[in-house]
């Protein structure tokens, strides 16, 4: 065999799930076709992303955990496809998988505090936290899990979480239940770890520090929180402008 060749997809993590693996799976039955018919080696079959969160997305009927297929399922789907009698070559082509989302979204968790609390015009109970869709981007679209992180009752009522951003868009969760929260209580907000730190930003409030626990329990800094020397690090002040500051360089 001369020729060389490989088979590339991604699948939407935002279609639906089950139809988002048949596509795939109809994918590697096209590639077994081509493999038995045309005289070439593939050297890999990369199946892409998209292996969804099993966060629940707004608009869900069912929680994420209840609708959403877990890696095993996914793996099993497609494995059973690939390990099938193919004309491929001397070997089995390597098979790539993009699951970044599927290995990094538990591992990641937010904790907050409460800043304030109030009742809003229409009855429903509002809690402001120290961190919104700044920190936590994924708000907009996924429907965060949400627990205290000190014991309470299980009394819950419905509440409203918003951010701390001067903006009406600022919301954590729209409804979410919960104990009586007041001031100064922390939360835990489950399962943050994909696309909230390449998406959080600077608005209004620095982005905070990132703790990494080990298998051991052990805590280590990854990342400092930032401060106000750390955004001025790249600014540069013209020396028509600086009062005292020095010159900057000057780009000819």
């Amino acid at each position: 065999m001369d020729a060389c060749a490989s088979g590339q997809w991604h699948g939407s993590p935002h279609r639906a799930r089950l139809q988002s693996l048949h596509l795939r799976l109809h994918n590697v039955r096209l590639c077994r076709r081509v493999l038995c018919t045309d005289p070439m080696e593939v050297a890999y079959i990369d199946m892409g992303g998209g292996f969804p969160s099993r966060n629940t997305l707004r608009g869900s009927f069912l929680p994420g955990a209840d609708s959403v297929p877990g890696v095993e399922d996914f793996a099993e789907a497609i494995c059973s496809e690939m390990l099938q009698p193919m004309s491929h070559g001397p070997a089995t082509p390597l098979l790539v998988l993009e699951t970044g989302r599927a290995l990094i979204d538990e591992a990641g968790w937010l904790l907050g505090t409460v800043v304030a609390e109030k009742r809003l015009s229409d009855g429903r109970r509002a809690n402001i936290m120290d961190f919104g869709v700044n920190l936590l981007f994924t708000a907009n679209w996924y429907e965060h899990r949400i627990t205290p992180a000190q014991p309470f009752t299980h009394h819950t009522e419905s509440a409203v979480l918003y951010g701390p951003l001067c903006m009406n868009i600022d919301v954590v969760r729209h409804q979410a239940e919960l104990p009586l929260l007041q001031r100064g209580d922390q939360v835990v907000v489950h399962h943050v770890g994909a696309y909230n730190m390449t998406q959080w930003m600077q608005f209004i409030h620095m982005r905070p520090r990132v703790v990494l626990i080990d298998g051991d329990s052990g805590a280590h800094v990854i990342r400092e929180a930032e401060d106000i020397s750390y955004l001025e690090q790249l600014e540069r002040i013209p020396g028509h402008l600086s009062a005292g500051h020095g010159d900057a360089p000057l780009i000819r």
